[in-house]
């Protein structure tokens, strides 16, 4: 069993309201690892095991776009949580060194971010039935081979409440959705809005809302919840409309305008990367009609008949061979139009003959 006394800590990667980040490695070698140090302090014995517990959950979620769990142990105050790292960094450093060299990231980039989100997002909500309830740059990574990595999910409803108003009190609560910020019920709706965001950041290397910071935390929940709208101009002066009009959709005001994520993946705009990630399946096979003898490709295989002594195939078995064969190629009603087809050719006596030595 896993103790603190198992890893040894590399260095500090940062500090949250939490507690502390670091990147470690095992004590007898291997992969380095994030190490998230979760404060229990102040929580009830109840919530203390519910958090504790909920570390079940990581070992369920594995998808490619999403930071893999290894491993967690707590202390008497202390939840730590062991997950997969990610070199390239969050996604915030890479926002800030576009900005920096006065460069858009391309629209390919763009819609690959997207669709690896959005795949990320809708597993989640569609596959595991969670909510992310953090979904910002600084908790998207960036993998060695470039993909978007989604991390930092699955604390408590407890925690993540208590993130939400502490990010609130001390700074801004710039990804939250309209109903968060109105202190409504949320749903996977809220997810959706954050992926927006994200994205809203992505294409305009600005933060959302970043116009209203200065006005007050009062001023920017009022913004949010009722009266605000993101300017999407700026990301229509650089990108597609049907980027754009992805934006848009997630950012529906209302949270029931929202769509699925799910629903969004075989979008035209993700074509190729959604036949990409789907399993390939091997075409079907194709069988001939009966009696069709294709100059383009070898007969379908028919199964084998049982002669007679004199070596001619008995008609029972005949019939039955063109069943398995038309039953194979296509569905009940095609094998039955091929069966007629078969008797058909039984009555042509020798042609038909030759056609069945031939399967």
């Amino acid at each position: 069993m896993s103790s603190a006394s198992s890893y040894k800590k590399l260095k500090k990667l940062g500090k949250g309201s939490f507690g502390s980040v670091y990147l470690v490695q095992r004590s007898e070698g291997g992969e380095p690892l994030v190490m998230k140090e979760v404060s229990l302090r102040g929580l009830s014995r109840k919530d203390r095991q519910a958090t504790i517990n909920e570390v079940s959950i990581l070992k369920k979620v594995v998808h490619p776009n999403v930071i893999a769990y290894r491993d967690s142990f707590s202390t008497i105050d202390m939840l730590c949580i062991c997950m997969e790292h990610a070199p390239g960094g969050d996604l915030t450093a890479l926002i800030s060194s576009k900005r920096r060299s006065g460069e858009r990231f391309a629209e390919g980039v763009v819609i690959k971010m997207a669709y690896e989100l959005t795949s990320a997002l809708a597993y989640f909500h569609h596959e595991l039935h969670l909510l992310h309830r953090d979904l910002k740059p600084q908790n998207v990574f960036v993998a060695s081979d470039g993909s978007m990595k989604l991390g930092d999910f699955g604390l408590s409803k407890q925690l993540a409440a208590t993130n939400a108003l502490a990010k609130t009190l001390c700074g801004t609560p710039l990804y939250m959705s309209p109903e968060l910020c109105a202190g409504e019920t949320y749903n996977r709706a809220a997810d959706v809005w954050a992926l927006g965001c994200v994205l809203f950041e992505v294409m305009g290397l600005q933060p959302p809302w970043q116009q209203y910071a200065t006005q007050g935390i009062n001023r920017l929940l009022q913004l949010i919840a009722r009266t605000g709208t993101l300017d999407l101009r700026g990301c229509k002066a650089h990108y597609s409309a049907s980027l754009c009009e992805y934006l848009e959709r997630l950012l529906a005001k209302r949270a029931s305008q929202r769509p699925a994520l799910a629903t969004l993946l075989p979008l035209p705009l993700f074509a190729q990367l959604h036949a990409a990630a789907a399993p390939s399946a091997p075409p079907p096979p194709r069988t001939a009609a009966w009696g069709e003898d294709s100059p383009s490709a070898s007969p379908s295989p028919v199964p084998a008949l049982a002669p007679t002594p004199s070596g001619t195939p008995p008609a029972a078995a005949t019939a039955a061979a063109a069943a398995a064969t038309a039953a194979a190629a296509a569905a009940a009603a095609r094998a039955a139009a091929a069966a007629a087809r078969a008797a058909d050719a039984m009555a042509l006596g020798a042609d038909a003959h030759a056609a069945v030595g031939k399967g």
